[in-house]
């Protein structure tokens, strides 16, 4: 087995198949996380990290390079090296906006955060290409031709959060590309899920508790 995580953000993988992950990786499971976005479109979250009311492109961008970070200390955590884990770098709560745009060729996506049509993170491995469709399902197509997984995990599609919606069509399309193409053999794909509505209830530690899903 080869398993490939994607998360829209950074910390959607831990809350989601964390315990899958570190135990796979105990088992020396081959395990690769990517993350569309580094996170840094939450707006709250961004003033308490910098202690800062009014917030600038520039302090967007520095609250997605900590969130990164955090990430990667988190994967180490998982049982994962900063080798297995990739940063594609799109932006927060614009995965949707660009998935749907009308027409072959539309405009780039400019965040109100980052004020940026393309990705902004030099680190990034989707450093410097447009917010467009097109180039989110490149980069993913690429992660999975260079990985070939034979599982992905990725959000649920009826997931609340727009982001957490479009990242499972993202991968179908890479897939169904890259399968066509002969890039790599077709993966099964599983879904977790984040956001829907109060879900899980009760809220708090509860681990005598099955964590199933909602009816809905």
């Amino acid at each position: 087995s080869r398993v490939l995580v994607f998360a829209p953000h950074c910390d959607d993988e831990t809350l989601g198949v964390g315990g899958l992950m570190k135990t796979l990786k105990d088992a020396k499971t081959p395990v690769r996380t990517v993350f569309f976005t580094n996170g840094d479109g939450f707006r709250i979250a961004a003033q308490f990290h910098l202690k800062k009311l009014n917030l600038d492109p520039a302090d967007y961008l520095a609250f997605g390079e900590a969130r990164q970070r955090e990430a990667l200390a988190s994967a180490t955590l998982l049982g994962q090296s900063a080798s297995d884990v990739r940063f594609l770098g799109y932006p927060d709560q614009g995965l949707l906006a660009m998935l749907v745009a009308p027409g072959q060729n539309p405009a780039a996506f400019r965040t109100i955060t980052t004020k940026s049509d393309s990705v902004p993170y030099i680190s990034s491995a989707a450093s410097g290409l447009s917010h467009v469709r097109e180039s989110v399902v490149s980069s993913v197509q690429q992660q999975l031709a260079d990985f070939k997984p034979t599982d992905v995990y990725v959000t649920h599609p009826l997931d609340d959060h727009s982001d957490h919606a479009a990242s499972p069509v993202y991968v179908q399309l890479a897939i169904d590309r890259g399968v066509k193409n002969g890039d790599f053999p077709r993966p099964r794909v599983h879904w977790y899920l984040i956001h829907r509505g109060d879900w899980p209830l009760p809220q708090g530690d509860h681990p005598d508790r099955w964590l199933v899903p909602p009816p809905a």
